[in-house]
C-alpha cells in the first residue's frame, strides 16, 4: 500500500471513530445512577431475601430525620411534622410529642415516656430531638425528591440554620450526586489535560497529540456506552471506570509510539512494522488485564461485579485504539515530531541492575517480606459516612445525628409466634426480648409494640393494641393478624464489629424464642454481609486473577522458568502495597477491593513488553546469548516505554485524588502506589531475576515467531561494558 492510500485509509478510519462519539456521549450521559446499598447483594441471597420479606410485611424501614435543638417551640415542631407528612413521598412522620400522645392514650406512665423516647427521637442528654419521616413507596422510588421535600419543610419551619437532616436516604442521594458523570467530569478533564500534555511531550506534535487524545476519549465514552447498553448503572464503584479506561488508552498509545520509533522503514511500511511488533505483547497484555478484571465478577457485591466486565470492555477498546487508531493518527500526521521524547536513558541503569542483581534482589526480598507481614491485618469495611467527603454537610449531619440522637442504620428483628400462642403471651415475650436487648452495651433504643403499651395483659392488651394499630405510630410494629411482631433496634454497629453485634443480639432473642420463629434483618445486617462479601470477593478475585494471568503468561512465553520469574515480579506490588495497608490499619472498602485485580492487569502490561523484548534479544544473540547481557539489553530497550506509560498512568490516576468523593480519591492513591511498585518490580526485580536464568535460543518455527526489532543496540556494545553487564 502506498503512503497516499494509507493516509486516506487512516483518515476514513479516524472519521468513522469520530462519528461514533456523539452516540457514545449520549449513551454515557443517559446512564442511570444507583447507590442503594440494599441492591449490593444478590437478590436471591439469604440476607437480601430476609430483608425483602421484612419490607413486604412491614413496609419500608427507611426514614429521614430532621434534628433540631430540644428547646424549639412545640408549635414549630408540630408544624414541621405536618409539613413533612404532607409530602406524598412520606408515609408518616412522627415527633416526640406525637409518640408521647400515643403512649399516654395507651396507658404508659408519664414518668416512663421520656425514657422510652430517648435514643429514638431524643438525645440522651436531652439537648436535641428529631422528627422522623418514614418513606412511602413513592419516596423509596425517588429518594432525592423525598430528601428535597424534607429540606423544604425544614426551611418553611424556619429551622434551616440549625436543623440537621440525616438518614440513609440522605446519604444515598448524596452518593448518587457525587457519582454522576457530570460530577466526575472535572477530574477526568484534569486527567485528560495532563495526559494530552504528556502525549505532546512523547510524540513531539500537538496535532498528533490531539488526535491521540481523541482516541482516548473514544475508548472512554465507548466503554460507558457499552455499560448503558448492557443495562448497567453508574455508582460509587463505576465512577472510577472512566479514569481506568483513560489510563488504559494512554498507555496503549505510548507503547505504540515507542514501537513506531524503533520500527524500520518509512511511512506506511514503518507504521505496519510498528503494529506487527506491538501486536503480540499488546494482545497478551490486554488479555491478561481483561482476565484480571473479569475475575471481579466473582464478587457478590453487585457494583464490583459490574466493574469487572465493564473494565474488560475498556481494556479491549483501549487496545483497539492503541493498535489501530494510534497508527492511523501517526500516518495522518506524517509520523512523529522532531521533538519526540522516545530516547534511551544515558545512564546505563539496566546494566547497573544486572551487575548488582544480588543486592537488588536481597534488598527487595527483605522489603517485600516486611511489608507482607501486614497482610493478615487486612479487614473489610462498609461505612456510609466514610463514603462521603468528611467536610461535607451531609456527612457531618449524619455523624452528628448518629452521635447525639440515634444511628441511621436499623437492625430489625421479626418474631413470628406459633399460631396457638395467645396475644398476651406473645406481648410478654416481646417485652422480655426488648428488655434484654436494652441491656446490651451496643443498643441505644428498641422500638416495638410494647413501647406504646402500658402494663396491661390479656384481653385488655389485645384491645389496646387493636386500638393502637389504628394509629400510624404503632401500626408498623405488629401485623393485623398478629402473626409477625417487629422490634426495631438502634444500635452502635461500627464497621468491622457489625457481625459481633448482630450475633450478640440474635443470641439474646434465642433465649426467648426458637430459632425458626425469629429473623434478624435490616440495613445493619445487610452492610455486615456486604463487608464479608467485600473481603471474600477481594480474596477470590485476586486469586482468580493471579491464576488466569499466570496461565496466560506461561502460554505466551513457553518457558516455566521465565513464567515463574514474571509471576514473582508481578506479585511484589500487591504484597508490598496491601501489606503496608495492613500495617497502617486501613481496611479494604468497596472502593479499594478492585484495585488489586486492576493493578495486576496494569503491571503485567509492562511485563509482557519486557519479556517479548527479552526473547528477541536471546534470539538475536543466538549461540553467544548470555542471560545477564540479554536481561540488561531487554530492560534498557523496553524500559523507556514501560516507564513513560506507567508515569502517564500514575499521573492520570493521581488526578483522581483531588476528587471530593472518597472512594474515587482512594482508588487514585492506591492505584498510583501499585503502579509505582509495579515499575520497580518490572525494571529492577524482573531484570535481576532474568539475569540468573540460563537462556535457551529458539530454532525453526520458534525463532521465526520472534518479533524482529531494529539492530540499534539498546545498551553500549563495547566489550568492557558487555562484560560488566554480565
Amino acid at each position: 500500500m502506498t503512503d497516499h492510500a494509507a493516509r486516506r485509509c487512516a483518515l476514513v478510519l479516524l472519521l468513522a471513530a469520530g462519528a461514533c462519539l456523539p452516540l457514545f456521549a449520549s449513551l454515557a450521559a443517559d446512564l442511570p445512577v444507583n447507590n442503594d446499598p440494599e441492591t449490593w447483594l444478590p437478590a436471591d441471597g439469604p440476607n437480601r431475601t430476609a430483608y425483602d420479606a421484612f419490607r413486604r410485611t412491614f413496609g419500608s424501614e427507611e426514614a429521614i430525620l430532621a434534628a433540631f435543638p430540644a428547646d424549639t417551640s412545640p408549635a414549630t415542631v408540630a408544624a414541621l411534622r405536618v409539613r413533612i407528612e404532607s409530602s406524598p413521598r412520606i408515609q408518616h412522620a412522627c415527633s416526640p410529642a406525637s409518640i408521647g400522645a400515643v403512649m399516654r392514650e395507651m396507658n404508659v406512665p408519664e414518668a416512663e415516656i421520656d425514657a422510652r423516647l430517648t435514643g429514638l427521637l431524643r438525645g440522651a442528654d436531652g439537648e436535641w430531638a428529631a422528627v422522623a419521616g418514614t418513606l412511602s413507596a413513592a419516596g423509596a422510588a425517588d429518594r432525592p425528591a423525598a430528601v428535597r421535600d424534607v429540606r423544604r419543610a425544614v426551611a418553611a419551619s424556619g429551622l434551616a440554620a440549625v436543623a440537621k437532616v440525616a438518614g440513609v436516604p440522605v446519604v444515598v442521594t448524596e452518593l448518587d450526586r457525587l457519582s454522576r458523570p457530570d460530577a466526575v467530569a472535572p477530574y477526568l478533564a484534569g486527567m485528560f489535560a495532563l495526559g494530552l500534555a504528556v502525549l505532546r511531550w512523547v510524540c513531539g506534535r500537538w496535532g498528533l497529540a490531539a488526535l491521540l487524545g481523541g482516541t482516548v476519549v473514544w475508548a472512554t465514552l465507548g466503554t460507558l456506552a457499552g455499560v448503558r447498553l448492557a443495562g448497567g448503572e453508574m455508582n460509587l464503584i463505576l465512577a472510577a471506570l472512566p479514569a481506568l479506561v483513560l489510563v488504559f488508552a494512554l498507555t496503549a498509545s505510548v507503547h505504540l509510539l515507542h514501537y513506531h520509533a524503533a520500527a524500520p522503514g518509512q511511512g506506511a511500511a514503518k507504521a505496519l512494522a510498528a503494529v506487527r511488533a506491538a501486536a503480540r505483547p499488546t494482545a497478551w497484555a490486554t488479555a491478561t488485564t481483561a482476565a484480571g478484571l473479569l475475575s471481579l465478577g466473582l464478587s457478590e457485591v453487585r457494583p464490583v461485579a459490574w466493574f469487572g466486565p465493564a473494565g474488560a470492555l475498556g481494556a479491549l477498546l483501549a487496545a483497539f485504539g492503541g493498535l489501530v487508531l494510534t497508527p492511523a493518527a501517526v500516518m495522518l500526521c506524517g509520523g512523529l515530531g522532531s521533538g519526540a521524547q522516545l530516547v534511551h536513558h544515558r545512564w546505563d541503569w539496566a546494566g547497573w541492575t544486572v551487575r548488582w542483581r544480588g543486592a537488588v534482589l536481597a534488598v527487595s526480598a527483605a522489603a517485600v517480606a516486611a511489608c507482607s507481614l501486614g497482610l493478615p491485618r487486612l479487614s473489610a469495611k462498609v461505612d456510609a459516612a466514610d463514603l462521603l467527603p468528611s467536610k461535607a454537610a451531609v456527612a457531618q449531619d449524619h455523624r452528628f445525628v448518629r452521635d447525639e440522637i440515634t444511628p441511621a442504620e436499623s437492625l430489625e428483628i421479626v418474631v413470628r409466634p406459633a399460631p396457638e400462642a395467645a396475644f398476651g403471651e406473645t406481648l410478654a415475650t416481646v417485652r422480655r426480648i426488648a428488655a434484654d436487648l436494652n441491656e446490651r452495651p451496643s443498643v441505644r433504643h428498641v422500638a416495638s409494640a410494647a413501647l406504646f403499651l402500658g402494663e396491661v395483659d390479656g384481653f385488655a392488651a389485645a384491645g389496646r393494641m387493636s386500638a393502637a394499630r389504628s394509629l400510624p405510630e404503632a401500626a408498623a410494629f405488629v401485623t393485623a393478624d398478629g402473626s409477625a411482631w417487629r422490634l426495631s433496634v438502634r444500635a452502635d454497629c461500627p464497621p468491622g464489629r457489625r457481625a459481633s453485634v448482630v450475633n450478640d443480639l440474635r443470641s439474646v432473642c434465642l433465649r426467648h424464642v426458637p430459632i425458626d420463629q425469629v429473623t434478624v434483618t435490616g440495613l445493619a445486617p445487610l452492610l455486615e454481609a456486604a463487608e464479608v462479601a467485600i473481603y471474600d470477593g477481594f480474596r477470590d478475585s485476586l486469586v482468580a486473577a493471579t491464576l488466569l494471568i499466570a496461565l496466560a503468561v506461561l502460554f505466551a512465553v513457553g518457558d516455566w522458568r521465565v513464567w515463574l520469574t514474571a509471576g514473582v515480579a508481578n506479585l511484589v506490588p500487591l504484597a508490598a502495597v496491601f501489606g503496608l495497608l495492613g500495617w497502617a490499619g486501613r481496611a479494604v472498602d468497596v472502593g479499594m477491593m478492585m484495585t488489586a485485580s486492576v493493578a495486576l492487569g496494569l503491571a503485567v502490561d509492562g511485563t509482557f513488553h519486557l519479556l517479548v523484548r527479552h526473547r528477541a534479544e536471546v534470539t538475536r544473540a543466538g549461540a553467544d546469548a548470555c542471560g545477564a547481557r540479554c536481561a540488561a539489553a531487554a530492560a534498557h530497550a523496553a524500559g523507556p516505554a514501560v516507564m513513560q506509560a506507567a508515569a502517564i498512568a500514575g499521573a492520570g490516576v493521581l488526578a483522581l485524588t483531588a476528587s471530593p468523593f472518597p472512594p474515587t480519591a482512594r482508588f487514585g492513591w492506591l492505584t498510583a502506589a501499585l503502579l509505582a511498585a509495579a515499575i520497580l518490580a518490572d525494571l529492577l526485580i524482573l531484570p535481576a531475576l532474568l539475569a540468573y536464568l540460563p537462556v535457551r535460543t529458539g530454532t525453526g518455527a520458534e525463532s521465526a515467531a520472534i518479533i524482529r526489532f531494529p539492530a540499534r543496540p539498546p545498551v553500549p556494545a563495547s566489550a568492557d561494558e558487555a562484560r560488566r553487564a554480565a
